[in-house]
C-alpha cells in the first residue's frame, strides 16, 4: 500500500502565524477566517480558495488574504506588511507547517462592496509538505 499523507488546515495555521508576527509588530490588525460585525479597523480575512495537490507529498493551497483599513494608504500598507511576511517565510515553518515556496499575483485593490471600506487582495498558492499518518 501507497504510504498515507495528510495536510494541515492551512487557514487554521497561517491565523494563528500571522497574528504572532503582526501582534510582534505592534499591528493591531485582526486576524481570521470571517469577517466579525461590527468590522474592525483593520482585519486581514484568508480564506482558501481552491488548489491542488502536487504530488503524494506537497499540497499547493491557493489562498486570498483581504487586508482592511479605513484609511486607503494604512491597507494597503498592511497588504504589503503581509505579503512581506509571506515571501520571508518560504523556505521554512509557518506554525507547525513546513512551506516549500510561496507564489503569489501581487496586491490588487478591490474596496469592499458592502461597505466601500478599502481593501486590498494578495492571492498566494504556498507549497506545504503533508504528514505521514
Amino acid at each position: 500500500m501507497t504510504e498515507l499523507f495528510a495536510f494541515p488546515d492551512i487557514e487554521a495555521e497561517l491565523v494563528g502565524w500571522l497574528t504572532a508576527l503582526l501582534a510582534e509588530m505592534d499591528d493591531s490588525a485582526v486576524v481570521g477566517t470571517k469577517v466579525p460585525n461590527p468590522l474592525p479597523q483593520r482585519l486581514v480575512r484568508l480564506v482558501r480558495a481552491g488548489g491542488a495537490q502536487r504530488n503524494l507529498v506537497t499540497d499547493a493551497p491557493r489562498v486570498v488574504f483581504e487586508c482592511w483599513d479605513g484609511d486607503e494608504v494604512a491597507a494597503a500598507q498592511l497588504a504589503r506588511t503581509v505579503r512581506a511576511l509571506l515571501w520571508a517565510a518560504a523556505p521554512g515553518r509557518i506554525g507547525a507547517i513546513w512551506c516549500n515556496k510561496i507564489v503569489d499575483a501581487g496586491l490588487v485593490p478591490s474596496p469592499d462592496p458592502d461597505t466601500g471600506t478599502p481593501r486590498y487582495l494578495i492571492t498566494a498558492e504556498l507549497h506545504v509538505s503533508g504528514v505521514p499518518l
